[in-house]
């Protein structure tokens, strides 16, 4: 059932914060040389696990009570932050992968830094990225309903991964990104989902590990909840960063973070998929859902009616 939020004000903390999620996750992947560069990010100890012991999703669930008795659908991104102009043109046909000579998932090798010579040397493991493009696809497709329409949150700016799903399957993938898509694009997309009665699958590729806050967090999974039809599957992933720091949920955020949409705001949150499972379970049900680190992937089934 579609549902819309009943007062303004609530419409614009919404859209601002589903704004403000995705805008992030633009810049996920300059993580490599924003490490490198140390001085330009503030460290702190990723402060999740805090705020969940503290009782902040208690909190959350209070606020999130608020959308279960919305008796329309506004367009998922039209209120509070605005959506950047982005030539439709830009989008058609410059892939991030040559979908033809496509060989695997990006993999972030550590021998040319250190040698084993070296007193600091430690041997760290070559870290296979499948969390964005056609990768974050491919060893998920097996699960993809036979044929559907499948809706990518957050998915950027290209259509490589697109093309490459729809000539393995008999899906129809479309994706939804406020910053990265034109604004009628959106505004099809959700149409598009509208006349279907919702998606066959909703994916969220790298998108909540560049987050660094509890409530967007949450607001960008009750979307993903939101499109998805009832007993069908979405699946998220997340990018756990590089070592020496993947997956120890030290968040490094570039500052200011009282500006996160601005070009130089860059978070994440280097954390494995477990790190997720709560705010996820909150939306979609403890039973529902199931963590995968090794795969960093969480899969969450959308109750039936």
């Amino acid at each position: 059932m579609w549902v819309c939020v009943a007062t303004s004000c609530v419409l614009v903390i919404f859209f601002a914060l589903i704004n403000v999620a995705v805008a992030l996750r633009g810049q996920a992947h300059e993580h490599g040389q924003a490490q490198d560069r140390g001085h330009e990010f503030r460290e702190k100890k990723y402060t999740y696990d805090d705020q969940v012991a503290g009782g902040e999703l208690k909190k959350l669930q209070e606020e999130y009570a608020k959308y279960t008795s919305f008796s329309q659908e506004p367009p998922w991104w039209e209120h509070g932050l605005e959506m950047q102009e982005v030539d439709s043109k830009a989008n058609a046909d410059v892939p991030d992968h040559d979908i033809a000579n496509y060989k695997g998932p990006t993999v972030y090798k550590y021998e040319e830094y250190k040698k084993p010579s070296d007193p600091t040397f430690l041997p760290y493991t070559d870290v296979v990225d499948n969390t964005e493009s056609i990768a974050a696809f491919e060893d998920v497709l097996h699960l993809m309903p036979k044929e559907g329409l499948l809706v990518d949150i957050g998915g950027g700016r290209y259509d490589s991964a697109t093309k490459w799903v729809e000539s393995k399957t008999s899906m129809n993938m479309m994706v939804a990104d406020p910053f990265n898509r034109p604004v009628e694009h959106n505004k099809e997309v959700q149409a598009s989902v509208a006349k279907h009665g919702g998606a066959d699958m909703v994916t969220s590729m790298s998108v909540l590990n560049v987050i660094p806050d509890l409530p967007s967090q949450i607001w960008h999974v009750w979307l993903v909840h939101h499109i998805l039809k009832p007993g069908q599957l979405a699946i998220f992933k997340f990018y756990a960063g590089l070592w020496p720091i993947r997956g120890t949920r030290v968040q490094t955020v570039s500052a200011p973070l009282v500006d996160p949409t601005a070009a130089n705001s860059q978070a994440q949150n280097n954390a494995f998929a477990d790190a997720y499972v709560p705010v996820i379970a909150k939306v979609f049900g403890e039973a529902n859902i199931f963590a995968d680190s090794n795969l960093n992937t969480i899969f969450a089934r959308k109750a039936s009616d």
